[in-house]
């Protein structure tokens, strides 16, 4: 019976800290809010924002855990491309020229979610998904499923135990 014990005590610690949710609610790390963006490439911008909107959870499409929420209004840029063509400008200096794309357009979402910190090199996590500058997201959206990159992050502000 005490050996049941024994192995049934590893098992619940194993789950605890391999699910992020789980690991992050019994965490007594200090807990941030954390505002992030995630830029997708080369994508039909009226796919992406068909029904999206601020207040929607963003999941990372891997593991199927929320990663925060949208954010603020999403924004739509150009895709820009290099071309083959290289042109000497009014300094002298040359330069690749680029192109717009008639149809594909940069979209980037602010997400905002609650992260804690890690100081086992992991930084900041929000649900177990590592949160930095350059990292690659598998984002589900609504209908949108997509790889973006993290362009940009802030810490917000700790977030008081108490209101949680």
């Amino acid at each position: 019976a005490f050996l049941l014990l024994i192995i049934f005590a590893a098992v619940i610690s194993l789950v605890a800290y391999f699910l992020p949710g789980i690991r992050s609610y019994f965490s007594n790390e200090e807990k941030y809010n954390v505002v992030y963006k995630i830029e997708f490439r080369g994508v039909d911008g009226d796919i992406i924002t068909d029904g999206i909107k601020s207040g929607m959870p963003v999941y990372d499409s891997q593991n199927n855990y929320e990663i925060g929420k949208i954010k603020g209004a999403i924004e739509i840029v150009p895709h820009v491309t290099f071309t083959d063509s290289v042109v000497k400008n009014e300094n002298g200096e040359y330069e690749v020229v680029t192109a717009e794309h008639p149809k594909l357009k940069n979209v980037i979402i602010t997400v905002e979610g609650t992260a804690i910190y890690s100081a086992d090199n992991e930084g900041f996590l929000v649900n177990g998904q590592r949160i930095a500058v350059g990292r690659e997201f598998h984002v589900r959206l609504g209908g949108f499923n997509g790889v973006g990159y993290c362009v940009s992050f802030t810490r917000e502000a700790v977030v008081d135990a108490a209101s949680e």
